[in-house]
């Protein structure tokens, strides 16, 4: 089954796949599992340069460090996170709202995620880890967090520059199942690639973006979210 989310002007941008209380508390469960796990090889605190100033989430090394703790590990994926057309919205409203704006949607992320490891990967891009190497749960995750994000509203104040005024951010995804920390890693980024050079497609030039691609082991590419008008 399926629901919808709305923005407050009764559009759809997403489809969002319902999850049903037994699953979510399962995927919880395997999660906080795992994210024990893993805290307790590379340290349950991180401290103060161990994170992003900008986000106050962990720095990429801290990533790094917890992928390479990982390897063996099963049923985890890595996703890599960009904001799209970031670039052209830092060229309309300055680096200070820029800067706002990967700090908020830094959270978004985090929250939507919760409790996976979120992380700053550098600029505008993220990355996280995930107990989900299965396409349809990773549909949902990643479902939730590109939502967050489409939920957002930026608060700027710049009357010359309207290009972006009511137009909500988007995000896009690239998972791949951890094998290998860096070739995972590379794969995600591929899936990423994939997903961005989705949204630059004529066909796709009345939507800002906001897709999640999925590379399994064969190097094949799936969507697995798409926006909707």
């Amino acid at each position: 089954a399926q629901s919808t989310k709305t923005d407050e002007l009764g559009r759809v941008p997403y489809s969002v796949p319902r999850r049903d209380d037994a699953l979510r508390k399962r995927d919880s469960k395997l999660a906080t599992r795992i994210t024990a796990d893993l805290a307790a090889r590379t340290g349950s605190e991180l401290s103060a340069p161990s994170r992003d100033e900008l986000t106050g989430l962990p720095h990429r090394i801290v990533f790094e460090r917890t992928l390479k703790a990982s390897e063996g590990t099963p049923g985890l994926s890595v996703v890599l996170f960009d904001l799209d057309f970031f670039r052209a919205f830092n060229d309309a409203y300055g680096h200070m709202v820029g800067d706002n704006t990967i700090r908020d949607v830094g959270q978004a992320l985090k929250r939507s995620l919760h409790p996976a490891l979120v992380c700053r990967w550098g600029g505008e891009t993220f990355a996280a880890l995930l107990e989900a190497d299965d396409p349809a749960v990773l549909r949902r995750r990643l479902g939730d967090a590109l939502q967050a994000v489409a939920a957002m509203r930026i608060p700027f104040d710049h009357p010359e520059n309207t290009i972006f005024q009511g137009i909500h951010l988007s995000i896009s995804a690239g998972a791949a199942r951890y094998t290998d920390s860096l070739e995972s890693v590379r794969e995600a980024d591929r899936a990423l690639q994939a997903a961005k050079k989705l949204n630059w497609s004529p066909k796709a030039e009345e939507v800002r973006g906001g897709r999640a691609v999925y590379r399994d082991a064969a190097g094949r590419d799936t969507v697995l979210v798409t926006p909707r008008d």
